[in-house]
């Protein structure tokens, strides 16, 4: 560079040392810029490159922006328990809309079998783009209209993909190998559901560590959905696990590795006594009627006067005998803990209000408004209904 003549001032002038040949030449101006004139993209400017020429759809026409693509991409996929989201039946557009410089990315959470948190994804490349609030509002489709497009897409696959139900000497099999990774949320389709429900299956050897999916959940979801014998058989061997599988209703549990006489016993075992308890008893004393519903003892079942049934979970079902055998006595968290658990509860405990509120769900005309089982503030519930003894009926 040259050195400012005149005084002690920085250099100035062209860099030589630097240039690479490519500067524009100089250009004077003998008037102000238009600053209203058109630009002129072509302009030579150093260090300026024209912005490439845009191919393809615009992020306009993406499915996150573009129902008719999205629909048909459209999958429900669970979620471990806790996940957290904006539940579905709480979508309000309006609301979301009102709030437009706010991002609404949490995901949209539905209700599916066990109380598992099920989302709806797209699939994208190697991962999965998870609809939120800001999807539907840019599709501007209703909830409704996700579950449909989503439960669609997941029968058609359902329709082609491999669904292997064969005997195998005394077992029965049910599987599928499509690694699609759909096959969980399959159980969310009706003919699925009625499918498992009409199959005569007696016990089931449960591993807990299934390939994508947590084989204490499930555990549950048998439990809630079928009344047959469970038997886990795990390498998990701590006593938590032993007591979290058995809680959640399994019969038995067989840590690996184990001697194959001794599982061949413990299932016989399990089976004599589901043989033993599993059937209707013709004694008078083992049906309770109440309120239109007649709850068997015997068989553990639970049935409306129009002899639909109703699945009733393990500590469900033990929380209902306890009220039914004590009608109109308010009972203390404790006592109903103890009946159904055997422990009592802790300060912050909420297994009774939490089972109360499942309980309800199934027998209250509006849960919202209970009239069976009634709160009793700083004191605990009361079974309001009357119950009698009744005689068994013949399915």
């Amino acid at each position: 560079m040259e050195r400012d003549p005149y005084g002690d001032a920085a250099d100035v002038g062209r860099d030589h040392a630097r240039d690479l040949g490519d500067e524009p030449p100089p250009a004077y101006r003998d008037a102000p810029p238009d600053v209203l004139a058109p630009i002129d993209e072509s302009a030579p400017v150093s260090g300026h490159v024209p912005a490439p020429e845009r191919s393809g759809p615009s992020l306009a026409d993406s499915p996150e922006h573009d129902w008719s693509a999205a629909s048909s991409l459209l999958y429900p996929a669970f979620r471990p328990l806790g996940t957290h989201g904006l539940p579905i039946e709480q979508f309000d557009p309006e609301t979301l809309a009102a709030q437009s410089t706010t991002s609404h990315s949490q995901p949209i959470v539905d209700e599916g079998p066990c109380d598992l948190p099920v989302v709806y994804a797209m699939a994208a490349g190697g991962f999965d783009v998870i609809v939120n609030g800001d999807h539907l509002l840019s599709w501007g489709v209703a909830p409704s209209e996700l579950q449909d497009a989503a439960l669609r897409n997941l029968a058609a696959w359902s329709a082609s993909a491999p669904w292997t139900d064969e005997a195998s000497g005394d077992r029965r099999l049910l599987s599928s190998d499509s690694g699609d990774g759909w096959d969980a949320s399959r159980i969310l389709l009706p003919d699925v559901r009625e499918h498992l429900a009409r199959e005569p299956f007696d016990l089931v050897l449960l591993d807990l560590g299934l390939p994508g999916e947590d084989g204490l959940h499930l555990t549950r979801w048998l439990r809630e959905h079928w009344h047959g014998a469970i038997i886990i058989v795990t390498g998990r061997g701590e006593p938590v696990d032993r007591v979290v599988g058995l809680e959640l209703g399994a019969d038995d549990y067989v840590a690996k590795p184990f001697d194959l006489r001794e599982l061949l016993a413990r299932v016989r075992a399990v089976l004599r006594r589901a043989q033993g308890t599993g059937q209707p008893s013709t004694a008078a004393s083992s049906v309770l009627a109440f309120a239109g519903f007649r709850l068997d003892t015997k068989a553990r079942t639970l049935r409306r006067e129009d002899g639909t049934d109703v699945l009733l979970t393990n500590g469900e079902y033990e929380l209902l005998l306890a009220f039914v055998q004590a009608p109109h006595k308010v009972q203390t968290r404790d006592e109903l803990l103890n009946a159904t658990h055997g422990r009592d509860a802790g300060p912050y405990d909420k297994t009774i209000d939490v089972q109360v509120v499942r309980l309800r769900r199934k027998i209250e005309r509006d849960a919202a408004q209970p009239e069976l089982i009634k709160a009793v503030r700083g004191a605990g519930y009361v079974w309001t209904a009357d119950v009698r003894r009744d005689n068994p009926r013949q399915a």
